[in-house]
């Protein structure tokens, strides 16, 4: 039997310790991309449009696919830049 829960009711223990890990996971992917703690909270608080303390498991999966995208974009451009022959530089086919 599945009981009544709005929104805002507590998290089962177990949704709570996804929560907690999910909060960790956030904040790993946002430091890796040079944010602090306020940061990445605030980010993902503004994304699911609520307080950072009332965030569920889909909230924070949603913000850390945000992070994990920015990474990504983040790893092409370094890529791109690279690849990009410096001045001076001569890249081509060597015979």
């Amino acid at each position: 039997m599945q009981s009544d829960r709005s929104d805002h009711a507590p998290p089962s223990e177990l949704e709570g310790r996804a929560v907690f890990h999910l909060r960790a996971t956030a904040l790993r992917f946002g430091a890796a991309l040079g944010w602090n703690a306020a940061e990445v909270a605030s980010f993902a608080a503004t994304l699911a449009g609520r307080p950072w303390a009332e965030l569920g498991t889909e909230d924070l999966l949603r913000a850390i696919e945000e992070y994990w995208q920015m990474g990504l974009a983040v790893a092409e451009r370094r890529t791109r830049r690279i690849a990009r022959p410096q001045p001076g530089e001569q890249r081509g086919l060597v015979e």
